[in-house]
């Protein structure tokens, strides 16, 4: 249906769809989807407007903001769920290509104006809940809206009835219609009061109560002229229109040429039209019985006297309103018969002239009465064209009133325009801005949780699961309400010292599985320098802490190996493999009178005012590293001030390491007492 739908549209169309009872914008967002599927493999380049209404303003809100569960994924295609649909935590939120096509309003579908010139109206599963009254009006209002052979699409379970005479089915089973090019009268409903709208309704109605009531009024129409009249007569209205016709009267009428008409005044004969259209206006007004003698009209090529009269009814009272019109042949003697022909009786002359005179004083009357009629048409006439004039200025100032109105919109929309334009640009940089903030969070490898002053959850980073059992629909609820993964920590406690001092708390927190952070709690301020809540952040110290204990641990290795070599009770030497002094201990700085200052990182060659820069020393200990020799023992002489030469016993020890480069040497000197 779709396809044809846009089969005849041109290039650049403006496709105008209306789904009235659009509740929470599921069946709006299905068809806008669909839509635009055909529309795209039809390679038609056309505007798709979609106007979904509601009388549940709390249904168009859900509707207009587009977020659905996680569950719809069972029901929509994988392919349609990644191009119309993107995810927002735990929900799916529509594209914005979709959700910019379609129109969220608030509308009464009895009370409100429709939307008009629509392609399509999907009003699905909404009749059934409607009387057969305004059923048949909605039938009248959805084919004023729609285009020529536009698309009416309802539910399974509703049909218009007997309104189909305005639409031809396409598809009983899914109740699809086409509008018909029929005359709708619905745009009376929603037009303002006026003199002309009033009359029309009034038209309406009077049509409908006597369709409504035909049988009633038929058997009362006829049930009166039994009882009073046998003579040809007619039921018309107040405007001459026939209702009822009784006995052979088809003498009397003349069908005149141009459009058919069941009006009585035009259907008589000639002769009697303008009386018979004279005397209805006077008895309509007057409510009185008017008759007119003597009026002669040719019938069947004879000349004919007839007397006729018009009665108002007033009784039956579901005749009232209507007029009773009455003809009644009566003998004359014809006008063109000569009087000679008549014979000499004074008696038959006088009745001749009598009837004259008769004939010239009803034609007197009827001219007179004529006259009056014209007089107050004239009138009448006169005061609709003063109130014609004076509507006629009032519409001339509504109309000066309406263009300044227009003109005041066109500069409201240009500002409006102008602003807009604005938000967007500030909301393209907020969005810039939070996508940025959001990668300078997660990249810091810091849990954040943002709390208000409330200590409910404003904001988390994708860290803090670690820490705290939370989820994403956990914002909004109080941080009270988790449980925390730390050891003998009272995040809620912290926060609302925070709040009391305006403070800032660190302290080293460990976690359930043995892993540290530590925990910074600050203020969270506003741009106006108010406390509005609590930054809450974590930093992983757990490689922190374990250095620490690595350099503790190595700190009490290298106290307890200064303590063995303490314990040895020789003069003893560590140097490096450049021959440097790393330490000494106590009996080499009193057996050789130096200092820790004059000794460590120090050449061995330099030691002692360079007592000890001898080849032979060199290379021993030069032996030990490159030959890798583990230990070796020589002697030596050394000269010990005042005390002249000693010898002097060095044992040298390779003291291996896991890089050969960081090998050291260790040397014990033994002198002679």
């Amino acid at each position: 249906m779709i396809p044809e739908l846009l089969a005849d549209k041109p290039e650049g169309y403006n496709l105008r769809i209306w789904i009235p009872g659009c509740s929470s914008g599921e069946e709006v967002y299905s068809l806008a989807i669909i839509i635009q599927e055909c529309m795209n493999n039809a390679r038609k380049n056309m505007t798709l407007q979609l106007f979904a209404t509601d009388i549940d303003e709390d249904a168009v809100l859900t509707a207009r903001t587009g977020l659905y569960p996680l569950s719809i994924a069972e029901d929509i295609h994988p392919e349609r769920l990644k191009r119309f649909f993107k995810q927002e935590e735990n929900r799916y939120r529509i594209s914005k290509e979709i959700r910019e096509t379609i129109i969220f309003a608030s509308h009464d579908l009895i009370k409100d104006p429709p939307f008009i010139k629509v392609d399509m109206i999907s009003c699905r599963n909404l009749l059934i809940y409607f009387e057969n009254s305004l059923q048949k009006k909605i039938s009248n209002l959805f084919h004023f809206s729609l285009l020529p052979n536009g698309i009416l699409f309802l539910g399974p379970s509703e049909s218009f009835g007997s309104n189909t005479n305005l639409y031809t089915v396409l598809n009983s089973k899914w109740k699809l219609y086409k509008r018909r090019d029929v005359i709708s009268k619905v745009w009376a409903n929603f037009l303002p009061n006026s003199s002309i709208i009033t009359a029309a309704k009034a038209r309406a109605d009077l049509t409908s109560i006597v369709g409504s009531e035909k049988s009633v009024m038929i058997n009362s129409i006829e049930k009166m002229l039994l009882e009073n009249y046998t003579p040809p007569c007619f039921i018309v209205n107040e405007k001459g229109d026939i209702i009822y016709i009784n006995g052979r009267s088809r003498k009397y009428f003349e069908l005149a040429t141009g459009e058919v008409s069941l009006n009585i005044a035009t259907m008589v004969k000639e002769e009697m039209r303008y009386s018979l259209r004279a005397v209805l206006r006077q008895a309509a007004k007057t409510k009185e019985d008017i008759t007119i003698e003597g009026v002669r009209v040719i019938i069947n090529d004879e000349q004919v006297t007839l007397n006729f009269g018009v009665r108002p009814i007033e009784e039956p009272g579901a005749l009232q309103g209507l007029i009773l019109v009455i003809f009644e042949e009566v003998n004359a003697i014809p006008v063109d018969t000569p009087l000679s022909n008549i014979g000499d009786s004074s008696s038959n002359a006088v009745t001749r002239i009598d009837e004259l005179e008769n004939e010239l004083k009803s034609t007197k009357v009827q001219l007179f009465r004529t006259i009056e009629e014209i007089e107050l048409s004239y009138m009448e006439t006169a005061a609709a064209n003063e109130e014609l004039h004076s509507a006629n200025e009032e519409l001339q100032s509504s109309n000066e009133e309406m263009e300044t109105s227009r003109e005041e919109m066109q500069s409201l929309y240009e500002e409006v325009v102008t602003v807009n334009n604005e938000l967007q640009t500030k909301l393209n940089e907020l969005a810039h801005s939070n996508d940025d903030m959001t990668n300078l969070l997660n990249s810091t490898e810091i849990a954040f949780i943002f709390l208000d002053s409330n200590l409910n959850i404003m904001r988390y980073t994708p860290l803090v699961p670690r820490l705290v059992n939370i989820i994403p629909s956990d914002v909004g609820r109080p941080l009270a309400h988790l449980v925390t993964k730390l050891r003998k920590t009272d995040i809620v406690r912290e926060a609302q010292r925070i709040l009391e001092t305006y403070g800032h708390i660190e302290k080293e927190v460990e976690t359930i599985e043995g892993v540290w952070y530590l925990m910074r709690l600050t203020p969270y301020r506003t741009s106006e320098n108010m406390v509005a809540g609590v930054v809450v952040s974590f930093v992983n110290i757990s490689k922190l802490k374990a250095l620490n204990l690595l350099n503790t641990e190595l700190r009490d290795r290298r106290d307890y190996a200064f303590s063995i070599i303490e314990a040895i009770g020789f003069p003893l030497l560590v140097l490096d493999g450049d021959f440097k002094v790393i330490t000494a201990n106590l009996d080499f700085y009193r057996v050789f009178q130096v200092t820790p200052l004059e000794t460590e990182g120090t050449l061995i060659s330099q030691l002692s005012k360079g007592r000890w820069n001898t080849r032979e020393l060199e290379e021993k200990i030069t032996t030990i590293i490159t030959e890798g020799i583990s230990s070796q023992s020589f002697l030596l002489d050394y000269e010990f001030p005042g005390d002249g030469n000693k010898k002097i016993y060095l044992d040298a020890y390779r003291i291996n390491s896991k890089k050969p480069s960081a090998d050291l040497i260790l040397v014990i000197f033994k002198t002679e007492n």
